[in-house]
């Protein structure tokens, strides 16, 4: 599975006929008369220079806990609308 990056770069690369090149000389910012939605993710790494976000121990247990709750409220939600 690819990172949305990477994936944005890719279309990057085909919208550009596999040009690297023509990728970094991209018009997509508006200036010219083309704007595109992806043109600051072209060149396959996010525009602000960010790195993956890293988390303690804490955080990762918390955002495990949220999904779990998230899920079992699916869940019941999900039956109730059956039952009903």
């Amino acid at each position: 599975m690819k990172s949305p990056i990477k994936s944005i770069r890719e279309k990057c690369l085909d919208c550009m006929c596999g040009s690297a090149q023509e990728v970094k000389l991209c018009p997509g910012n508006g200036k010219q008369s083309i704007w595109c939605a992806l043109w600051p993710y072209r060149l396959g790494r996010r525009p602000d220079g960010s790195k993956k976000r890293i988390m303690s121990v804490e955080q990762k247990q918390k955002v495990v806990e949220r999904f779990k709750k998230a899920k079992e409220a699916k869940k019941a939600k999900s039956e109730t609308e059956v039952a009903s």
